[in-house]
């Protein structure tokens, strides 16, 4: 099949009609004008046919935002070749490169500075036709925040569809907008934008990190409009910065894009009040789905909905295959027609799926109007004690609290409970895990309430800049085993009693010294009843942050050792 209107075809066009444009901007001000960006991935294009690469070969791109236009020059010059560029983070570790290079198949891998260790002797540009037979173009690795990297490819097909009918030519000088991101390389988001640059009317910024001092000054140093496109990560963190420093409104941002995942209502509203010139814009879809997907623009009359379904290309279905009715939950999948299809990349080939169906990891459901919510991630369902808890419920409660930025919950394996909810949450600098532990009590079911609060400078993020729960994960399981190791309790008769005190409360044969509370079954009610118990035999009063810190017998014992009594305290326990 002959593709028109690729990529490399859109770059030639614009190039022939605005050449001394400037199509991208990095974050120190270097510029990249449409001619010469044309020229570079042609020279580029030669010197990797010199090194290799063939038609239908493959090369990792391995690039941080901060080199942003030798990217796109090298982006370019690799579709140029009709081969596959596999973009990734340059934050990646050499491992991580490693596994990319593996995952992709991929025969070489280009970093920033690769043509200046190149000569370009003898290279000659290649010439480009109008139009090309389709290939394999991009393989992007997708995994969203828990699972193992999956391969997604994408054809020349793919890439150019729906960029010719987006076509607009570039204004006079002085009548440009200008939008701004820093959508992390590699991800499909900023892989979408790069292409947008061949057919938008903006100049667009691109810096190195989302960092809201800079954000914000790059906005207020432009004299005319501008538009952004965020992930919900980055809405926060700008919402919170803003309020936290004062900044009462972004008057010349006209245009908020919000991606990658679910946004809470409250967070569109503060969007609305801060950027109050703003037309917000909610865009749903998945690596694997695009360019199929559906949007909203954001009145307050349905903020939970992510987009209305208007040609049967979304549907919600049930466990067994079954399409759900109006309001029944199930797992949201695009219907996505053959042509337009991505696919997953296995045993080194693309390999389309049987039927149109791409399912996603997304749970949610269809109004009467068709209108589409999601209620969470089947990966974010946490399973304990019988329960069936969602993260994203009680992170849009806890994120309600007018002291929580950010929020991200997870779970953790428990050996009774089979699951515990964990929350972690960036606050004001004077609140601590027992205040935000309290109010989670009171907001929520007990079923649903946090087991191990924890308050946090920063989320950790993965390089596609969404919550990096396996991070946190890990952060809680490592120092459960730190809290156990470096406490040695030299009062036997009182460890004793604690691991006699958290059998009895916590109804088990047996607990060990260094049993973690919460992980043996423990939640959020019982941590209050014990440590009542432990008040009243040993007239030591725990704190419940000092409780979170000090999660097994073992340390418990250590800390109660240290801790005052109350002169008056009738106990039965032994304390040193």
């Amino acid at each position: 099949m002959s593709v028109e209107n690729g990529p490399v075809e859109l770059l030639r066009r614009r190039a022939a009609e605005s050449a001394d444009r400037v199509a991208l901007v990095d974050g120190a001000g270097n510029t990249l004008p449409y001619g010469v960006w044309l020229e570079e991935a042609l020279w580029s294009a030669a010197v990797l046919r010199g090194m290799g690469l063939q038609p239908r070969g493959r090369a990792v791109l391995a690039f941080s935002n901060a080199d942003i236009l030798e990217y796109a020059t090298t982006y370019l010059s690799v579709l140029v070749l009709s081969a596959t560029a596999c973009p990734v983070p340059g934050t990646y570790t050499a491992r991580e490169v490693e596994n990319a290079v593996r995952n992709c198949r991929a025969d070489l891998v280009l970093r920033p500075g690769w043509r200046s260790e190149m000569s370009n002797a003898g290279a000659l540009p290649p010439e480009l036709d109008a139009e090309r037979d389709d290939f394999l173009a991009q393989i992007l690795l997708t995994s969203g925040s828990t699972a193992a990297p999956k391969a997604v490819a994408a054809t020349y097909a793919n890439l150019a569809r729906g960029l010719a009918s987006s076509y607009v030519p570039v204004p006079p000088a002085g009548e440009r907008d200008l939008f701004v991101h820093a959508l992390p390389i590699g991800g499909n988001a900023a892989q979408s934008m790069l292409l947008t640059c061949l057919t938008a009317p903006e100049e667009t910024r691109v810096l190195p990190s989302f960092d809201t001092w800079r954000f914000i000054d790059t906005l207020g140093s432009f004299p005319g409009d501008a538009g952004t496109l965020l992930i919900p990560a980055m809405a926060s963190a700008l919402v919170a910065h803003c309020r936290r420093n004062g900044v009462e409104t972004i008057g010349n941002l006209t245009n908020l894009g919000l991606t990658g995942g679910r946004s809470r209502p409250g967070l569109l509203a503060a969007l609305a009040k801060l950027c109050p010139n703003a037309t917000i814009t909610n865009f749903y879809t998945t690596t694997e789905a695009w360019p199929a997907g559906v949007s909203i623009e954001y009145s307050g009359e349905r903020p939970e909905s992510v987009g209305r379904v208007r040609d049967g290309r979304v549907r919600v279905v049930s466990g067994e295959g079954r399409e759900c009715g109006p309001y029944e939950v199930g797992t949201v999948e695009f219907l996505v027609p053959g042509e337009e299809r991505r696919s997953y990349l296995r045993s080194g080939d693309a390999d389309a799926a049987a039927g149109p169906q791409v399912a996603t990891d997304d749970l949610g459901y269809l109004d009467d109007e068709n209108y589409l919510y999601l209620t969470g991630r089947r990966t974010d369902v946490i399973e304990t004690g019988g329960h069936k808890v969602s993260a994203a419920e009680v992170e849009d409660a806890v994120c309600d609290l007018p002291y929580v930025a950010e929020a991200c919950v997870f779970g953790i394996p428990s050996v009774s409970m089979g699951s515990v909810v964990v929350l972690a949450a960036v606050c004001e600098e004077s609140t601590g895990s027992a205040r935000l532990h309290r109010d989670c009590r009171e907001r929520l079911d007990p079923s649903k309430c946090p087991a191990v609060v924890l308050v946090v400078d920063e989320i950790p993020l993965t390089h596609a800049g969404k919550p990096d729960k396996d991070a946190l994960r890990h952060m809680v399981m490592e120092g459960q085993k730190g809290a156990a190791s470096s406490h040695d309790a030299h009062d036997e008769p009182l460890l004793e009693r604690l691991c006699q005190l958290w059998t009895e409360l916590l109804e088990l044969e047996r607990v060990e010294p260094d049993d973690s509370f919460f992980l043996i079954g423990g939640d959020s009610l019982a941590v209050v009843e014990m440590l009542s118990r432990v008040e009243e035999d040993t007239g030591i009063d725990v704190d419940v942050v000092d409780f979170l810190e000090n999660q097994t017998p073992r340390s418990l014992a250590c800390l109660l050792g240290v801790l005052p009594a109350r002169q008056s305290a009738d106990s039965s326990w032994t304390t040193r």
